[in-house]
Formats: structure tokens, C-alpha cells, sequence
């Protein structure tokens, strides 16, 4: 059983947690719960509701900050990146707004790497497939083609239309644009994403982006 009482794969050697310390939006019970059915058939899943510790997080092969809402201490951001560097791995996460929304701070530790979170949110500038304009298709946003090999891998190969799409006709004035998105998809791979209620990030060396916003949404081109 985890820590949230929930089945795991008691037989897989890679540990997945998802930290509830600093509050988080989103862990494997709250936000998360589809992902983890799918986790747990070939990865052990833990949640973390202590203090971080380095013993509490070399338990596991990834550590998964789902929008915390807490500040870290100095001797937190230690910890992460002793547990960094022995070869553990760590995804944050966070929602429009960034760290002034969520009153955090992981940004001091991202930026030693390279990332940073922006207080902004991605926004579609025109309506395409869903109403909401933070709900944002990109269909010309893949950076690295690494990620539709996997997607296509994952997938086994077949390319279908995304759940709920709004088969209507669409205004006459969004033909150019719509010609331009299609075009753009079809150069990265004809995978397109969406991107929901999200911000933006700096990137730099030593890290990589693998996806951007495009040049439909705005801001344009972030990573």
C-alpha cells in the first residue's frame, strides 16, 4: 500500500513520490488520481506528507512538487540538490501566476539550473477548439522532436482527434491562421498539446526547452 492508502506495484524497483508537504495542489490523491492509476502498474507511488528529509527522498527515483504553496527553507533547497546530485530527479510544477500566486519560492533553486517560472499566464489570442482562452491548443510549439517519437511510441503510432473537439465550422477569419497553425504542426511532427492555465518559464544553459507557446498564443515563443 502507499502512503495514501492506495495500491501500488510492490515489485517495481522505481519509486515515484509525490510530495503533500508544502501544501501542493495537486499529489497522487488530489488532482493527480488518473495519472497515478496509470503510474502505479509499473512504478511503486508514495506520498510525502513529512518534512523533507534527505532519508525521505532517496527512497525514491522521482520527487514531484505538484504547485506547492509553501516557501522552502535553505535547508530544504540543500537537501534537493544533495538528492540531485547523487541522481535522483525532481518535477516541479506550477499553474498561471507563478511563484507570486502560489507564495513560493523554488525559483532559487531553478535558477541554479537555469529555469525560472514567470508570473505571467499563456493565453490563446484568437477562439480555436476550446472557449476558454487559457485553454490553449499549440500546434506549433514542439522544440525537440524527441517528444513525438516517445508520444507516438507511447501511443503505438496512431494519431486521433483530441477528446471534445469542437467539430463546428469555425469563423472565415480565422482561415489564415488556422492554414499557418496546420502548417507549423506538420513541420514539428503533427503533434499538437494542450496548454491549460499555465505560465511561462526562462530557460537557458545548462537546460533545455522541449515545448513553447507557439506563435498563436501569447506570449509568443516562450518556452
Amino acid at each position: 500500500m502507499g502512503d495514501d492508502g492506495s495500491r501500488d506495484d510492490g515489485g517495481s524497483s522505481q519509486v515515484i513520490m509525490f510530495d503533500a508537504s508544502k501544501r501542493e495542489t495537486h499529489f497522487s490523491s488530489n488532482g493527480f488520481k488518473r495519472l497515478h492509476r496509470r503510474l502505479r502498474n509499473n512504478y511503486k507511488v508514495v506520498v510525502n506528507k513529512d518534512p523533507l528529509s534527505k532519508e525521505r527522498l532517496k527512497e525514491a527515483s522521482l520527487v514531484v512538487f505538484g504547485g506547492p504553496r509553501e516557501k522552502f527553507s535553505s535547508a530544504e533547497f540543500e537537501i534537493m540538490k544533495a538528492y540531485l546530485h547523487d541522481g535522483g530527479s525532481i518535477l516541479f510544477l506550477l499553474g498561471e501566476g507563478g511563484e507570486e500566486k502560489y507564495g513560493t519560492n523554488i525559483n532559487f533553486l531553478l535558477e541554479e539550473y537555469g529555469i525560472s517560472f514567470n508570473n505571467d499566464s499563456v493565453a490563446r489570442t484568437v477562439y480555436y477548439k476550446y472557449l476558454h482562452p487559457k485553454e490553449v491548443l499549440i500546434g506549433n510549439g514542439i522544440l525537440n522532436r524527441g517528444v513525438v517519437t516517445s508520444s507516438r511510441h507511447i501511443s503505438g503510432g496512431k494519431k486521433g482527434d483530441l477528446k471534445g473537439q469542437d467539430k463546428r465550422k469555425k469563423p472565415a477569419i480565422l482561415a489564415n491562421k488556422k492554414a499557418v497553425a496546420a502548417g507549423a504542426t506538420k513541420e514539428n511532427g503533427g503533434l499538437d498539446f494542450v496548454y491549460p492555465y499555465g505560465s511561462t518559464l526562462n530557460v537557458q544553459k545548462p537546460a533545455v526547452a522541449v515545448l513553447s507557446s507557439g506563435y498563436i498564443a501569447y506570449p509568443l515563443n516562450r518556452p
